[in-house]
C-alpha cells in the first residue's frame, strides 16, 4: 500500500510540475533573457526588403544555421559610393548579414560622380568566394547604365538574391566594383 501512495504522490507532483511549465508567461521568460524573447521554431527571420515582396514559396528555414553569412569589399573608379545621402560616409565594404535560402536582401547606397564630366554607371561583382557562390546567388542594382552629371548624386538599390537550391556554401564573400565611364553623346 505504501508503494502505491508513493507512486500516486509522484504522479501528482509530475502533473503539477508539467502544468507549471506549460503555463509560464512568455513575458516572464523574456525578462529572464535580458529582455529578448526566446526564439520559437516558427520564427521568420527579419530582412531588409524596401517594399519588395517577400519570397512566395513560403519556405521558412528550420534552423538558424541555414543562414549564409556574407561580406565583401567595395572598389570605385571615377565615382564615390556612400552610405548616406550627404555623401559623408564612404563605403569600402558591404555586410549583407545572414541571408537565408530563397531570400533577397536590399541595401541602399548613394553614388556620386566625383569627376567633372558626365559618366555612365556600371557595377561588377568579382572575387566570389567560394568561386561557385555566383551559381546560387545574384547581385543586381537599379542604376546600371544610368548617367550622372559632374557632382550629381543618385540613390541606388543593391539586391542580393540567394537561390532556394543553394548547397555546400556556409559563408561567402563578393567584391563589388562601381565604375563611372565617360558618357559619349551620340
Amino acid at each position: 500500500m505504501g508503494a502505491l501512495i508513493t507512486i500516486i504522490t509522484a504522479g501528482i507532483l509530475l502533473t503539477i510540475t508539467t502544468a507549471s511549465i506549460l503555463s509560464i508567461n512568455p513575458a516572464t521568460l523574456s525578462q529572464e533573457n535580458d529582455g529578448e524573447p526566446y526564439p520559437t521554431d516558427n520564427a521568420v527571420p527579419s530582412q531588409e526588403n524596401d517594399g519588395e515582396p517577400y519570397p512566395t514559396d513560403n519556405a521558412v528555414p528550420s534552423q538558424e544555421n541555414d543562414a549564409v553569412p556574407s561580406s565583401g569589399n567595395i572598389a570605385t573608379i571615377n565615382v564615390g559610393v556612400y552610405s548616406d545621402a550627404a555623401c559623408n560616409q564612404e563605403l569600402t565594404s558591404m555586410d549583407w548579414g545572414d541571408i537565408f535560402p530563397g531570400e533577397s536582401v536590399n541595401k541602399i547606397i548613394y553614388v556620386k560622380n566625383t569627376g567633372n564630366t558626365q559618366i555612365k554607371l556600371n557595377m561588377t561583382a568579382t572575387n566570389w568566394n567560394p568561386s561557385t557562390a555566383n551559381e546560387s546567388m545574384t547581385l543586381t542594382w537599379n542604376k546600371e547604365k544610368t548617367t550622372l552629371n559632374a557632382d550629381e548624386i543618385k540613390e541606388a538599390r543593391l539586391t542580393l538574391f540567394v537561390s532556394q537550391d543553394i548547397c555546400d556554401i556556409e559563408k561567402f564573400s563578393v567584391d563589388i566594383v562601381f565604375t563611372g565611364t565617360v558618357h559619349e553623346n551620340p
